[in-house]
């Protein structure tokens, strides 16, 4: 494709039919979350937390996978740098459910009950971190550097769009670094407040980077969707079978990671066997909880793995379209897993309480995506890196 047959803008405009069926879908995760309030506040500030942790790390993956494509030149995917740009304006929403959480701290996390914590030596050489006020000020912290950061990067990739602007690569890439440094400093913390502590007497040294693997596997997953979705509308001339199989290699690539760090954390500590250690794996699969885990690590890593295997499988729409919802549900099992067995013991629940938040995150999701998607040009048209994906072969 030469430069004279390079797309204009490309404008979007979200079918209304979706954004309606989005928005009740939205309202009705609201009202069964405050039913639950009333009727089962244990269980359904769990399900809030699954959610809230769902939400937030699907927008924040919309900008790791920006900063990586920049830092790495990854010119293949310029055409589609739009979605995870419209990915991140969900970032700020999460930052104001955020805020709610804060509301049922109590309900969560035994550290935040003056009076466990005065009868547990544990709890007290960790009260220092541990604790409500510092809880919510680094919640406070996290969202305003990770929106700030996000803003100025989107900032940066749109302005290309008007005249007389030119690309920088050079500056962007240093940009994205800085990025990722200050994101993986606030992600570990992030982790460890918002899940870690569920149990504050078990710890994991790479956690964090379980949770990252974890949020970059899914990120992936809606990527593919949007990609798809459009790819047989307005970006059908623009995005190709190459762009598919990248996606899908990357996609794979993601799930043996997760499985790797996945059996890391879970050799060390079998390995090990200290009993601080052990009563993570002891309550996931010694218990009925252990055939949901074995479900988990089916749907992030085996089946996307056999399946992504053939290289026809990843230039396939049907076939990435499914395995990305797969990833979905998969990476929502996960985080249950993290944030349930705690919170139920032994036996584990799953009803209206846990699916209600849930549904509404996933909806205030893709609603919010959406409309960010018809904000500016799909493509981003004066890009000089442009002309390269658009003719990208793989």
């Amino acid at each position: 494709m030469r430069r004279n047959s390079l797309p204009g803008a490309i404008a979007f405009t979200p079918p209304r039919k979706i954004m309606t069926t989005l928005s009740v879908l939205g309202i009705l995760g609201a009202v069964v979350f405050l039913v639950g309030l009333v009727a089962s506040p244990h269980r359904i500030w769990g399900g809030y937390l699954v959610a809230f942790n769902y939400l937030t790390g699907l927008g924040i993956a919309g900008g790791v996978f920006l900063a990586v494509l920049s830092m790495s030149g990854a010119a293949w995917a310029t055409a589609l740098r739009r979605i995870p740009e419209a990915m991140t304006a969900t970032v700020p929403v999460a930052g104001l459910l955020g805020l709610v959480l804060l509301f049922g701290l109590h309900s969560l996390y035994e550290w935040s009950h003056e009076s466990v914590v005065a009868g547990d030596p544990v709890l007290q050489g960790k009260s220092a971190y541990l604790n409500v006020p510092g809880f919510s000020l680094r919640l406070l912290l996290f969202f305003a550097v990770w929106i700030l950061l996000l803003r100025l990067m989107v900032r940066r990739s749109q302005a290309q769009d008007r005249p007389g602007v030119v690309a920088d690569p050079k500056r962007d890439a240093a940009f994205s670094a800085v990025f990722m440094v200050v994101f993986c400093i606030t992600f570990s913390l992030a982790s460890f407040d918002w899940l870690m502590s569920l149990e504050p007497h078990w710890f994991s040294t790479i956690f964090a980077l379980y949770r990252l693997a974890g949020i970059g596997l899914a990120g992936m997953a809606v990527v593919i969707i949007f990609v798809v979705t459009l790819r047989r509308g307005p970006l059908r001339r623009i995005v190709t079978e190459s762009h598919l199989q990248d996606l899908g290699r990357i996609t794979m690539s993601l799930s043996v990671f997760w499985a790797y760090i996945w059996y890391c954390q879970y050799m060390l500590i079998w390995y090990t066997n200290i009993p601080e250690e052990t009563t993570y794996y002891l309550l996931r699969g010694e218990t009925p909880w252990n055939v949901l885990s074995r479900t988990s690590l089916v749907l992030n890593w085996l089946l996307p793995f056999l399946v992504l295997l053939p290289r026809a499988a990843c230039r396939s729409e049907t076939v990435l379209l499914r395995v990305a919802v797969v990833l979905l549900v998969g990476h929502a099992l996960d985080l249950f897993l993290q944030v349930a067995p705690p919170l139920m013991g032994d036996t584990p629940a799953f009803g209206l309480w846990e699916l209600g938040p849930l549904v509404a995150a996933v909806a205030v999701f893709f609603l919010v995506t959406l409309k960010a998607l018809g904000t500016a040009s799909l493509v981003p048209e004066r890009d000089p890196r442009l002309e390269q994906s658009l003719t990208y072969h793989s």
